[in-house]
């Protein structure tokens, strides 16, 4: 059989970029249900509404996420001796759902603004400075997430080369990619980091 990566270490890095980057979105979602679900105090049903759009529309993100990221390990065991076709149309239909993510973080974006609007609904100026310094760490995960959409498009594209034509250039251009990719989602779970701290010290400012 003939991998695509050319090694099953490369495999294994790019599984782990992908779900690292599916922890750092779904622990909104958590966020959401442990901090403001099981509040003490009463939180605005404008505020409430605007972040579980944010929940939703991040946890649709990881759904995307990971359904490129297990197609493209479905191409890693494809046999390009019989299977050629099909794995370029495995390939594009994870450029179709990372697409799709990356369609759905601009909407994230709008939710994120509509979250913005809405945190002066809240008591206290702490809560409203935590809530704002909040979003303004999302909306740079969310900038980004897209850049990594975008590095991750790279990657298929350079991908469906190196299966076209086999030498070493076109892997060496796959194994760079990758480099960039990885660095994208080290700075996104620095960024996700300081952002969950944030939301949780809103939520204890809400409880005083």
């Amino acid at each position: 059989m003939n991998k695509i990566f050319s090694s099953p270490k490369n495999l294994i890095f790019w599984s782990l970029i992908v779900l690292l980057i599916i922890g750092c979105l779904v622990f909104i979602y958590f966020i959401w249900q442990y901090v403001f679900l099981t509040s003490r105090a009463t939180i605005p049903l404008g505020f409430l509404s605007s972040y579980q759009k944010v929940a939703k529309t991040s946890q649709d993100i990881v759904n995307f996420t990971n359904s490129a990221r297990q197609i493209i390990k479905e191409v890693n065991l494809s046999d390009l001796h019989s299977d050629y076709d099909q794995v370029l149309s495995l390939i594009n239909q994870a450029r179709q759902k990372n697409n799709q993510a990356h369609d759905l973080a601009f909407e994230l974006s709008q939710n994120l603004k509509n979250m913005a609007e809405s945190l002066n609904q809240l008591k206290t100026l702490e809560s409203q400075r935590l809530g704002y310094e909040a979003v303004a760490l999302e909306f740079s995960l969310v900038s980004e997430f897209i850049a990594y959409s975008q590095s991750t498009n790279n990657f298929l594209d350079s991908l469906t080369l190196a299966i076209a034509v086999d030498n070493f250039q076109n892997r060496h251009r796959v194994s760079e990619v990758l480099k960039n990719v990885n660095q994208k989602v080290l700075l996104i779970n620095s960024l996700n980091r300081e952002y969950l701290n944030k939301i949780i010290l809103l939520g204890r400012s809400l409880n005083k």
